[in-house]
């Protein structure tokens, strides 16, 4: 008997729509399982000063502004537009604003990295991360914010 590729087009469609939007894959309809994934209800995104790693958390080298909170953001359709069904390149972007807390202290601080976790019963599950191309800063009075479109997530 021979595996399944989990790195086909297939299982990394599969991993984005139940992620993201909360779809329940065919092989759970059959059986009606519950999987872990379902118990997520939404995501936090956080701004962190420096690239937290692949072993890093969403709470490492956070953005330390004042006024400086962590974003939530839902998982659904709603809250995510999937593209590149049955492609070799599924992805999903988001499709309202990801908005953090404005910053009130004066100066400016350089954001180098945007990570982002599941949330369920109040703990953290770390998702992904990305190091920024070039620091972006935020100054006082802004609020810095993801567009409706501007974070896409490529299948993994």
């Amino acid at each position: 008997m021979a595996l399944a590729n989990c790195d086909s087009d297939y299982w990394r469609e599969m991993r984005l729509r139940m992620i993201f939007l909360n779809e329940v894959p065919p092989w759970e309809e059959a059986t009606g399982g519950t999987p872990y994934v379902w118990l997520f209800t939404q995501f936090k995104f956080a701004l962190n000063v420096a690239d937290p790693g692949e072993a890093g958390q969403i709470t490492t080298s956070p953005a330390t502004y004042a006024g400086y909170g962590q974003a939530t953001y839902n998982r659904g359709p709603a809250a995510w537009t999937f593209t590149g069904t049955g492609t070799a390149n599924p992805k999903v972007a988001n499709t309202q604003s990801i908005a953090w807390p404005e910053k009130t202290d004066a100066g400016s601080q350089a954001i180098n990295a945007v990570s982002f976790a599941m949330i369920y019963s109040g703990t953290d599950y770390s998702v992904a991360r990305d190091a920024l191309a070039a620091p972006v800063d935020v100054d006082q009075f802004e609020r810095p914010n993801l567009p409706s479109a501007s974070f896409t997530v490529e299948a993994f």
